[in-house]
């Protein structure tokens, strides 16, 4: 009995609180001895102090051992002095509210003028950085109609087998086998999209004010959000997400007039684009044939308010044309590119990060195969990610994919997945419960519903470990007492179970219970 009352009561995580129960100034101190810094940041109307941590991207799941920025696009010649610039010295930010460590968190980065730029998920609530307040929740910037392409071939049995040009055997060609690997155990395996990312002259200097930092965290930052939609799908219906992940390997900055037109030509020389020729001039790169998929940022506006193109992929089961995720490069193209327009018609406008984001995440989504969701007659598909309009929605339903789109990536994904590669790395934030973790309740927009106890992905929860005031995200929550993850001790409520009636005497569990709040009390004193 009392082996059974020592597990109960030792299951129980650390947290620091005032006798009101608020969490106080324990986030500044986090700020102060855990290389954390405390951010004003302002979200529309709405300011909020945020506690982040700079991460370099390096460490990030989002990147790799070979990660590299390029200012130079494919070289005519066998590249002798093709080099690649190192991401480690690039930082992303990651944090919570001090406001609301346990209900909060956030992402994003800070620019060069020291504003935060990113997302910060506040209990049911998604707000965005708005630091001039040029973002109008209300405006409707553009339609997602006819932005699925088709490649300018009918099937993709039809495309020529891949060429291994003297470039091509320079750099390495694209491994299209996949290598068989055993299971790590506790860790849910992922299988990431390798993407490569081209950001036009006009994207650099007028959405990333010429700065080479800025407009590789602006990048990385909304493939962030993409990442974070695909993880938590579960496109075959298993009740389990799929862990379907992004990682960045080619970053393309092109900085000069001259790199401008190597790539694009005369296309940019209007004020609104052809949108369909400005992905088929992006095809053309070399590159794009080593990577799963390739993502134009430009700081054009596209003719006819479209936001976004992208050829979609073959394998969703609708007919159509080749094109999409893992699509082999034919005829001197590849068509497994899609492209983000960062501008609008009217004068100086620019689209904000919040609609690119959600453009970005819509456009993937062609290229692993989903249609419109107003393509479907049933309406349950209506209103998510896949809407053939730009939402100014803020209930989260527009971040996720619907029953229709989850069964036509599902379709890809078996067919014509083959350039994915599989990895065996924990992940906060994909819905599974991995290796180190406590918890893990997905979505940070949806965490307060899912699983109030558990601490978001980036989240605050204040753990005591080592002598050190630490925060970590997928962990019991700060005001919870316990996880019901941990055992028959912890009720759905996050709070120690009575287990009279069990035969277990409740006094004891006090006993214990009282001797770990000294414990906590003394910590608190400590702050």
């Amino acid at each position: 009995m009392d082996l059974v009352l020592m597990v109960c009561t030792c299951i129980l995580s650390i947290h620091v609180a005032k006798a009101d129960g608020t969490v106080g100034k324990t986030g500044d101190v986090v700020c102060q001895t855990d290389g954390y810094e405390l951010i004003e940041a302002k979200f529309g109307k709405e300011v909020h102090t945020l506690c982040l941590q700079l991460k370099p991207i390096g460490t990030s799941p989002l990147t790799n051992r070979n990660s590299a920025l390029f200012l130079e696009p494919d070289p005519d010649e066998t590249p002798k002095e093709y080099q690649g610039f190192p991401l480690s010295e690039i930082t992303m930010a990651y944090g919570f509210p001090v406001k609301d460590p346990g209900r909060g968190s956030a992402e994003g980065y800070i620019g060069e003028d020291h504003q935060f730029y990113g997302v910060l998920h506040f209990g049911n609530r998604t707000l965005h950085a708005d630091p001039y307040g040029k973002d109008d929740p209300t405006k409707f910037f553009g339609a997602f109609e006819n932005d699925n392409m088709a490649a300018p071939r009918s099937r993709r049995d039809h495309a020529q087998p891949p060429q291994r040009s003297i470039f091509a055997r320079s750099v390495g060609y694209f491994p299209f086998s996949i290598e068989n690997r055993s299971r790590v155990p506790g860790v849910a395996r992922a299988r990431i999209c390798d993407l490569l990312l081209l950001a036009d002259k006009e994207f650099f200097e007028k959405d990333a004010n010429s700065s080479l930092n800025h407009v590789v965290r602006r990048m990385m930052h909304a493939i962030a959000q993409a990442d974070i939609i695909f993880r938590n799908a579960d496109f075959n219906e298993d009740g389990v997400p799929d862990n379907i992940g992004f990682s960045v390997k080619y970053i393309l900055v092109l900085t000069s007039t001259e790199t401008n037109m190597r790539v694009f030509g005369d296309l940019l020389s209007t004020k609104a684009i052809n949108g369909r020729n400005y992905l088929m001039r992006f095809a053309r790169l070399r590159r794009l044939s080593e990577v799963c998929l390739g993502v134009a940022f430009s700081g054009h506006a596209f003719q006819n308010r479209t936001l976004g193109l992208s050829f979609t992929s073959l394998g969703g089961g609708m007919g159509g044309a080749a094109g999409g995720l893992c699509d082999r490069r034919a005829y001197g193209r590849s068509f497994n590119t899609l492209a983000i327009a960062h501008a609008t018609t009217e004068d100086k406008a620019r689209v904000p990060e919040r609609i690119a984001a959600l453009t970005l995440a819509h456009e993937m989504g062609h290229s692993f195969g989903a249609h419109h969701d107003d393509n479907f007659p049933n309406p349950e598909c209506r209103g998510h990610l896949m809407g053939s309009q730009s939402s100014t929605a803020e209930n989260g339903m527009n971040f996720e994919f619907s029953l229709c789109s989850k069964r036509l990536i599902a379709a890809t994904l078996s067919s014509m997945s083959y350039c994915l590669m599989e990895e065996d790395i924990p992940y906060c934030g994909n819905g599974i419960v991995e290796e180190g973790e406590a918890c893990d309740c997905g979505l940070p927009s949806r965490c307060v519903h899912k699983d109030p106890c558990c601490t978001p992905r980036g989240g605050g929860a204040l753990i005591y470990k080592e002598g050190t005031l630490h925060k970590e995200g997928c962990s019991v929550a700060p005001l919870a007492m316990c996880h019901p993850s941990q055992g028959l001790c912890c009720t759905p409520k996050c709070m120690l179970a009575d287990l009279t009636k069990s035969g277990i005497v409740s006094n004891h569990i006090i006993f214990y219970t009282i001797k770990i709040s000294k414990f906590i009390k003394k910590i608190a004193e400590r702050l």
